[in-house]
């Protein structure tokens, strides 16, 4: 038996229901909850699932997963990164999602409890996510033509992201590189722990890094729009922040598009824009982020043809989609508090059209795939697993794979 809920902003909700109910609750949107009761599923009473669907994916199931490649999404804090935000901080390991919602106004105390805790998630997403990329030997072999890189990272924190993506180039850059990093935030006390670390990884890596600090609070749209210098930069990064902006009503609407716009107009011509967000739902706009970050980014992108989706492969060949898709990707992370330390984001990489298709030329046959989008309902053989536009697809991919 299923038993299905209707109720307003349900969807918030659906971990606690799940913990209270000791079962699996599956989040449709926002407004409406499902689980199962007992043994056994009775298809017919399953309104919001195609029977024939059901069936074909229960028959194949095993098969199915057992094919499918995976995206890069665990990995372990460098054994010197954990003595120095455990022993030299005194970081605290204690998560607490409503305090740490919105992070500009965190004391001395408060910042220890985000590097003990939401630093590591963010250098896991970050490092995973471009040691992927940089496993791609087309982008590898441009990128070490270079004798300089440029990276910006916009609404930075701590820079968890920032220093995974450093060691990320460590791992994959042999040539000594001058690497010069611009990052920009609020909040003072974030800004002297991430220039302590990036000192500490400075003796522990062969490139030359340059780091400048800027200290800015956006609290305006104008503020947003008023950027730093003429640089433009290989790597942009902005994780974890526009939600922010959204949920203090910073930006009253099409905050990510907002944000994508300003930040393409400063990436190089083979750069990357780094996109990531929480998938939570915003408590003003009862929307959750993936799905606002998915219409946005793709009304933009569809508006503005000179750039394009480098990953999700899904949005990369549906490039005309204006679907607000639910997208959310697990990263663990281990480290001397935690073993296997779960995030959930959605993200996308963006980049100019021109060097998309010089570098990861279309694949047509991208479109004749199915495209998971949401490995753990696909673990639960739930057919929101999937990009609607692929589902009628015959091999299973993962959509966020670029070596797929």
């Amino acid at each position: 038996m299923v038993v299905e809920v209707d109720a307003k902003g349900i969807g918030e909700h659906g971990n606690k229901l799940s913990k209270f109910l000791c079962r699996d609750v599956f989040v449709i949107n926002p407004d409406k909850v499902y689980w199962q009761e007992g043994d056994n599923i009775d298809v017919s009473t399953e309104s919001f699932l195609v029977a024939k669907d059901l069936e074909i994916l229960s028959e194949n199931a095993d098969k199915q997963k057992n094919s499918v490649s995976f995206h890069k999404n665990k990995t372990r804090l460098p054994h010197w990164l954990d003595l120095v935000l455990f022993k030299k901080f005194g970081a605290v390991y204690s998560p607490e999602y409503n305090r740490y919602e919105y992070n500009l106004d965190l004391n001395e105390q408060e910042v220890k409890v985000y590097l003990g805790t939401y630093f590591p998630r963010s250098y896991a997403e970050a490092f995973c996510v471009f040691d992927d990329l940089l496993s791609n030997h087309n982008y590898l072999n441009i990128l070490n033509g270079k004798p300089q890189i440029n990276i910006l990272d916009y609404g930075c924190g701590t820079g968890g992201e920032l220093i995974g993506l450093l060691v990320a180039l460590s791992k994959y850059l042999n040539t000594t590189k001058e690497i010069n990093v611009t990052v920009v935030d609020g909040n003072s006390n974030a800004l002297n722990s991430l220039r302590e670390i990036a000192s500490e990884l400075k003796s522990r890596t062969h490139h030359n890094i340059s780091l400048a600090c800027i200290e800015k609070t956006i609290e305006t749209e104008e503020d947003l729009e008023n950027m730093i210098g003429d640089s433009l930069y290989h790597f942009v990064l902005n994780s974890k922040m526009v939600c922010e902006l959204i949920s203090k009503k910073v930006i009253a609407d099409n905050a990510y598009s907002k944000v994508a716009d300003v930040l393409t107009s400063l990436m190089a011509e083979d750069g990357i824009l780094y996109m990531l967000d929480v998938t939570t739902m915003d408590s003003n706009l009862r929307q959750f982020y993936p799905r606002l970050m998915n219409q946005e980014l793709n009304e933009y992108l569809s508006n503005n043809k000179s750039f394009a989706t480098l990953l999700p492969l899904a949005c990369s060949s549906w490039y005309s989609c204006k679907e607000a898709c639910f997208i959310q990707q697990t990263f663990c992370v281990s480290h001397s508090q935690k073993h296997n330390d779960e995030s959930r984001v959605c993200y996308r990489l963006i980049c100019r059209q021109n060097f998309k298709d010089k570098v990861f030329s279309e694949n047509a046959s991208l479109k004749d795939c199915k495209h998971i989008i949401y490995p753990t309902k696909f673990e639960q053989n739930d057919l929101s697993a999937f990009c609607a536009k692929s589902i009628n697809g015959t091999n299973i991919i993962d959509t966020y794979n670029i070596n797929k």
